[in-house]
């Protein structure tokens, strides 16, 4: 019945800088990025530079993202984004990248009671971010 699904983030006139943020610092693929003006969709010059629609690449996860228009994204902790790290030292070095960036740390990464190591950071667009690298059995 359901073929596929995908994770779509909003936000209010920074889309681009965050599309920046996750390409340097998740090695985000930027697959397609359109923008008001590029849609024909301009709500007047203020936004002709905001994004529309845009498509990244995270491992095999599809995310989009757009530029809210006429409302502001509520900023909630009821969401996140868990992403499986192949290893432990990748998982470090993402949660580094995250804290050099200013993100808010939630939890540093930790051996957990399910054998992984796992982290949780809270990046500058509000968005958590939850990292988990199985270990060997």
């Amino acid at each position: 019945m359901i073929k596929e699904g995908m994770l779509f983030l909003y936000f209010s006139g920074q889309c681009d800088q965050a599309l920046a943020f996750y390409s340097e610092v998740l090695q985000a693929q930027v697959l397609e990025k359109t923008t008001y003006l590029e849609a024909e969709m301009s709500g007047g010059t203020d936004s002709d530079h905001l994004i529309m629609n845009a498509t990244m690449q995270l491992g095999n996860l599809k995310v989009c993202a757009s530029d809210l228009l006429e409302s502001k994204p509520v900023i909630g902790n009821h969401t996140s984004i868990w992403l499986e790290i192949d290893t432990e030292e990748n998982l470090r070095q993402a949660f580094n990248r995250f804290e050099k960036a200013d993100s808010q740390l939630i939890t540093k990464p930790e051996l957990t009671f399910w054998n992984s190591v796992y982290c949780k950071v809270q990046d500058p667009f509000g968005v958590f971010w939850e990292f988990n690298s199985q270990l060997s059995q």
